[in-house]
């Protein structure tokens, strides 16, 4: 990536932008293009995007991730949203991975469907990440029938023998945040 300040380049149109991530492409100017996309920019990205080969789409997952990590200017969590409908379990385990620090509720039940994901690593990185919501509802900041309906779920995934162990496992991590019920405290 150039040593460029983020704000003295320019980003590229959407679709030339992931016809040269398609191409390996992956300067600075590139993945600025994918941040603060908007809803018509969103249908495009979700149609073209799968047709990319899987590595560059992991690649760029990570890469816009990186820059987040680099710079608070930019936001792809449109694009982080979209990547979790991917058909590469890498792509979505990256994707939710991304999306760590969003604090939308909209996530919490998008996590939830991803715990019945095919891919085990998907599945525990879900876990994982619905941990910090299981935080927050402790704290009080979501409705009584969303605190519910996490507690139960990863309650009956942290119990379950039937569950792979790394996703129990994660989701016992998650219940933790929970620990103020005796319930868990057993359970643990």
């Amino acid at each position: 990536m150039s040593q460029e300040t983020p704000s003295s380049q320019r980003s590229i149109a959407l679709v030339d932008a992931l016809a040269a991530i398609g191409r390996g492409d992956f300067a600075h100017r590139i993945l600025i293009s994918f941040s603060d996309i908007d809803r018509e920019g969103a249908r495009t990205f979700a149609r073209l995007f799968p047709t990319i080969d899987e590595a560059e789409r992991v690649r760029l997952i990570q890469a816009l991730d990186d820059l987040v990590d680099l710079s608070i200017e930019y936001d792809f969590s449109r694009v982080f949203e979209i990547a979790l409908d991917d058909e590469s379990p890498i792509v979505r385990q990256r994707a939710m991975s991304a999306l760590w620090e969003s604090e939308s509720p909209a996530l919490i039940d998008r996590f939830t469907e991803m715990l019945e994901d095919p891919s085990i690593d998907v599945r525990a990185e879900a876990a994982s990440l619905l941990g910090r919501f299981a935080q927050k509802c402790e704290e009080g900041e979501f409705p009584d029938e969303t605190v519910k309906r996490l507690y139960e779920r990863l309650r009956d995934l942290a119990t379950d023998p039937r569950v792979p162990q790394i996703v129990a496992r994660r989701a016992l991590e998650s219940l933790g945040n929970f620990g103020s019920r005796s319930e868990v405290r057993q359970i643990i």
